[in-house]
């Protein structure tokens, strides 16, 4: 089974990789996409891929979010750009938490090594 500390040196490692196969600084993305019709290159499956997110998950202006596994805060620039949320990220790894942008688009972020049941949060939602 794999720790925190083990999760948090490989996202720490390997993101240089994601910096240039994924255009990280752009897309702000650490996952794969989501290709429907509309789709049609790999920078438009990652903003679908945001999308899906927010809208089964019925995202509304005015909600508290919790991004569990935030990354760099792509999903959740994405949620502030297209609601009026605030948004709380949670990633392992101290090298996403320092590439974050997300004071530009007030969101509250926290770099963090708490499990997820103990969090001291009040949220609408968890993505």
């Amino acid at each position: 089974m794999f720790t925190g500390k083990d999760v948090a040196e490989y996202y720490n490692t390997t993101q240089i990789h994601y910096e240039q196969w994924w255009n990280l600084k752009k897309s702000l993305s650490l996952h794969y996409g989501i290709w429907e019709e509309e789709v049609n290159n790999f920078e438009e499956s990652l903003i679908q891929t945001n999308k899906t997110l927010m809208t089964p998950g019925k995202v509304a202006d005015g909600d508290k979010v919790l991004d569990a596994g935030c990354g760099v805060g792509g999903a959740a620039i994405f949620l502030c750009k297209n609601r009026n949320v605030e948004v709380t990220g949670i990633t392992l790894s101290e090298r996403q938490s320092n590439q974050s942008k997300l004071e530009t688009f007030k969101i509250k972020f926290v770099f963090s090594r708490w499990i997820i049941h103990k969090l001291p949060l009040k949220t609408n939602l968890l993505i």
